[in-house]
């Protein structure tokens, strides 16, 4: 593979990594504010439209900065060079 194609590789791969965590983060935060705003502090919460497109769009900040930050290094040498070294 060249250069840019391990490039998109990765950066495809940390935008698929982070939307699916922001999605399952959003979801399961409107999931959990809702039981516990209904069943132990009894008042009725509003579903929040936001809430989901926020974190997917978290989730991929996150990932790509977490994943460039631990990947510049292998990233900026040539493919074969860090295949020979693993």
């Amino acid at each position: 593979m060249s250069h840019a194609q391990v490039r998109t590789v990765q950066i495809a791969e940390f935008v698929a990594v982070g939307a699916l965590a922001g999605l399952m983060a959003a979801v399961g935060a409107q999931i959990i504010g809702w039981v516990l705003a209904t069943h132990v502090f009894q008042f009725y919460l509003d579903f929040d439209p936001w809430l989901l497109p926020a974190g997917v769009a978290a989730g991929v900040a996150c990932a790509a900065v977490g994943g460039w930050l631990s990947l510049r290094h292998v990233l900026s040498r040539p493919a074969l060079q860090s295949l020979r070294d693993a």
